[in-house]
């Protein structure tokens, strides 16, 4: 009887170390994970479980700058005009996860509909200064492309 009752209560704190640490452990892991993929994989604030979603601007105030063949004005992407859906789901994606390889996928793409030599793309997000309350944009990324050749 007396080893029936040591393996209920082995069991009983077994299940309340799960309970008290597991969870707080498995949380901690999850919380690795992501630090890990936004240092790695360039995971956005606003993916994997939105835990940095309340710090940043919405993506949608990001803009994207344009400079073709080699022309001294820089201009907005929106100034190309109606896009093709699959060019324009490109450049959505870019506002969604603004990273270079998205961005010269971009530049290649908008060299071959335009029929552009080469063109120059920046993308610029919006940030807020914790000290004085401002607001300033600062450019994320820059990139040259020069039209692929058939």
């Amino acid at each position: 009887m007396l080893q029936l009752r040591t393996r209920f209560l082995w069991a009983g704190f077994m299940k309340l170390l799960l309970f008290k640490y597991g969870i707080a452990l498995l949380l901690l892991a999850i919380t690795c994970l992501q630090l890990y993929f936004v240092q790695t994989k360039n995971l956005t604030t606003w993916k994997g479980g939105g835990f940095g979603m309340y710090s940043s601007i919405h993506y949608g105030h990001s803009e994207i700058w344009i400079r073709a063949d080699g022309l001294d004005i820089w201009s907005p992407i929106d100034s190309l005009g109606k896009l093709p859906i699959g060019l324009d789901n490109l450049k959505k994606d870019v506002f969604r996860r603004p990273f270079k390889a998205n961005l010269e996928k971009l530049a290649v793409e908008i060299c071959s509909f335009k029929k552009y030599n080469s063109i120059a793309l920046e993308i610029w997000q919006p940030d807020l200064e914790t000290t004085s309350g401002g607001f300033h944009k600062h450019r994320i990324h820059s990139i040259k492309s020069h039209a692929i050749e058939p």
